[in-house]
């Protein structure tokens, strides 16, 4: 169904109409009025935008792959985010060198551009001053080699440091239960990338033992119980446990301030008793 025009291109029409239908040139006229009606009464919607180029939606999703420049920290979390990015561009395998046995020549000159673009995507996610380092390294291998020898290594040090992270951490009364039983969670996690795994039972354990001093009989309540609890269940039970404290203080500051407002006011609905006048005889 063609789209009506609006007020003012209705207006614009009528006074080109008006304009055309002059009697000197009536055969045009008709020709001249079909054309522009057909133009204005037939306007088609544009396709979706991710239908009109595909293309740019894979490269969005490149783009959205494409870590930070790593600056020498944290060398874990950014090769793993490089290695989804280098496979996604289908790049990753020069990694693992070039294939053994006889390969084609045109095998042979498909590896080499995929090194070459290996090489500058890697040199492109690294600082400058690293990038100063290795942009001499035109293999692949020797590259990705190099930057895991080179940094890997510093995970040791990272490890000892979570690990004293996870004995020290203790919650307090004045944050969320729940958020700081979280933060222990993905201390436990960031351990177990670094190949130091700790059972869930123990995570779920020590979250208990670190509970704050309001919490002590909930805490005392949980070691009772026999069976292995998982963190995903403790804490969603840390949470209804929080949100049923929440409501008893809201409903305990409610009852407080209407006590407060009957003390204030203490003859607010009863009746001021009186003697009867005396009479005089």
């Amino acid at each position: 169904m063609g789209r009506l025009p609006s007020k003012s291109g209705g207006v614009a029409y009528r006074r080109l109409q008006c304009r055309l239908l002059r009697p000197d040139i009536p055969v045009v006229n008709n020709v001249v009025i079909n054309n522009v009606t057909a133009v204005m009464s037939s306007a088609t919607p544009p396709p979706p935008p991710d239908r009109q180029f595909p293309e740019l939606t894979m490269a969005g999703f490149a783009y959205a792959l494409r870590p930070d420049k790593f600056t020498g920290v944290h060398f874990k979390r950014w090769q793993i985010k490089a290695t989804l990015w280098l496979t996604h561009l289908k790049v990753f395998e020069v990694s693992n060198s070039l294939p053994g046995g006889t390969i084609s020549d045109q095998d042979q000159n498909k590896f080499k551009e995929n090194n070459t673009l290996f090489v500058g995507c890697v040199l492109s996610i690294l600082a400058d001053r690293l990038c100063d380092v290795y942009m001499h390294i035109v293999d692949g291998k020797e590259l990705w080699d190099a930057l895991n020898s080179k940094f890997g290594a510093t995970n040791a040090g990272s490890e000892l440091y979570i690990m004293e992270s996870f004995h020290d951490i203790r919650m307090v009364n004045n944050r969320s239960v729940v958020e700081q039983a979280h933060e222990i969670q993905c201390i436990a996690k960031e351990l177990e990338v670094l190949k130091c795994a700790l059972p869930d039972n123990f995570v779920a354990r020590g979250i208990i033992a670190k509970l704050p001093p309001s919490w002590r009989n909930f805490a005392i309540t949980l070691k009772h119980k026999r069976q292995e609890i998982s963190v995903e269940n403790l804490i969603a039970s840390l949470d209804v446990e929080e949100k049923a404290r929440a409501k008893d203080a809201t409903e305990k500051g409610e009852g407080h301030s209407s006590a407060n407002m009957v003390q204030k006011n203490p003859t607010i609905g009863t009746k001021e008793i009186t003697s009867p006048p005396s009479i005089s005889l």
